[in-house]
């Protein structure tokens, strides 16, 4: 949180998902992923820092509400919390874990995250 100063001023640029799952038109089969590997990857940008990716290991809830046409959507702070090894992701500060929240949350069962530099 202290090196991307606490999503100060924050935007998020890009969310991608990836379930792991497709279909086979060849063999006319689904393939179901390995389990665990369903991702969701979300680029932050700053003018306090660089470029932040975030990659949420096996999602469970993303609750994403992006910001009116004609408005920026800036992030003022955000927060990352764990309880019972679930990582959950707030776009403002929370100090207590909130299911029903109204803004943009994540809730998964892990989290890797770098901070992606100019030449990336």
């Amino acid at each position: 949180m202290s090196l991307y100063s606490g999503f100060h001023d924050s935007v998020i640029k890009e969310i991608s998902y990836i379930s792991g799952e497709y279909y086979d038109a060849k063999q006319k089969v689904m393939h179901l992923n390995i389990a665990g590997s369903k991702q969701v990857k979300v680029i932050f940008n700053s003018d306090w820092a660089e470029e932040l990716e975030i990659v949420l290991l096996a999602p469970r809830i993303i609750h994403f509400l992006p910001g009116e046409e004609n408005y920026f959507s800036s992030l003022m702070e955000a927060s990352i919390l764990i309880k019972d090894q679930i990582v959950y992701f707030y776009d403002s500060y929370i100090e207590t874990i909130e299911e029903n929240y109204k803004g943009t949350y994540f809730k998964s069962m892990g989290l890797m995250w770098k901070i992606k530099t100019i030449s990336e």
